[in-house]
């Protein structure tokens, strides 16, 4: 529906929708904080069962990730590996140089 100008009609909630509201987060709070202050031995049975019963999914999972998480290290391996390259492919055309200047002495030594 379109207004044609003038102000939009305020949405007003109504008084039972903001009560009912506050009441469900209290009452949410409240067994929150029941369930968080509850003694332990009457969970732990309970959370013994579900770690057991994920574990195998828990390490499923794990393994893709960690096999990323290898992939993504052996990413700076690989950069230093690229730098060491050019390096000794610098140090190589040095050597080269100096092999070049030896056999060019070496046959001038020999031609004397």
């Amino acid at each position: 529906m379109a207004w044609w100008g003038g102000a939009r009609p305020a949405r007003s909630r109504s008084a039972f929708g903001a009560r009912a509201s506050v009441a469900i987060c209290v009452v949410l709070s409240v067994a929150i904080a029941v369930f968080g202050k509850a003694e332990a031995p009457m969970f732990d049975a309970a959370r013994a069962t579900l770690s057991d019963v994920t574990a195998p999914a828990l390490l499923g999972v794990r393994a893709p990730l960690v096999a990323v998480g290898r992939w993504f290290d052996s990413m700076g391996t690989m950069f230093s590996v690229y730098r060491e390259n050019i390096a000794l492919r610098q140090e190589n055309a040095e050597l080269r140089k100096w092999q070049d200047v030896c056999a060019v002495a070496g046959k001038s030594a020999e031609a004397v």
